[in-house]
């Protein structure tokens, strides 16, 4: 008895979940499923524009190497990922005002799902570029602390 009143109980448990996600499909902007809440990611953007000098593409090249050579894991489970992004690019543009950009920047975003949760942009990169060991320590340091608070916020609602 005490096993089918557990197996109703859990039934009832899945249907109420089930009914709370159609019910976001109907009332998207009203409910929010928790089956498509998605854990938090960190995405590291290098913005750049359509003109690419040589320091802007150093930076580039400097900021892939140094979270490559460091965050392999991190890359190939999915916690973070390295984009390069071209503002000058219509749908790209929003990033400007979103994350305040006036020059080619690396920017460390958090992400839930679809939502940005904080970020970081790393300005010391333009001072740091023609020197890659301190370059590489500043950003694989920077990258390690971002992850380190992006995981240990991942509690919060």
């Amino acid at each position: 008895m005490n096993n089918l009143k557990h197996s109703m109980n859990s039934l009832n448990v899945l249907l109420l979940a089930l009914l709370a996600c159609f019910a976001a499909t109907v009332m998207p902007d009203r409910i929010a499923c928790a089956a498509n809440t998605a854990p938090s990611s960190v995405i590291a953007y290098y913005f750049h524009g359509n003109y690419r000098c040589t320091t802007c593409t150093t930076l580039e090249r400097l900021s892939r190497k140094a979270i490559n050579e460091k965050f392999s894991r991190e890359l190939e489970s999915g916690a973070l990922a390295f984009k390069s992004v071209n503002v000058d690019e219509p749908e790209n543009q929003h990033f400007i005002e979103d994350f305040g950009l006036y020059t080619k920047s690396l920017v460390l975003v958090e992400m839930q799902g679809d939502k940005v949760i904080k970020y970081k942009n790393l300005k010391a990169i333009w001072t740091l570029w023609s020197d890659e060991p301190e370059f590489e320590k500043y950003v694989q340091k920077e990258v390690a602390s971002f992850l380190k608070e992006a995981d240990a916020g991942k509690g919060r609602k």
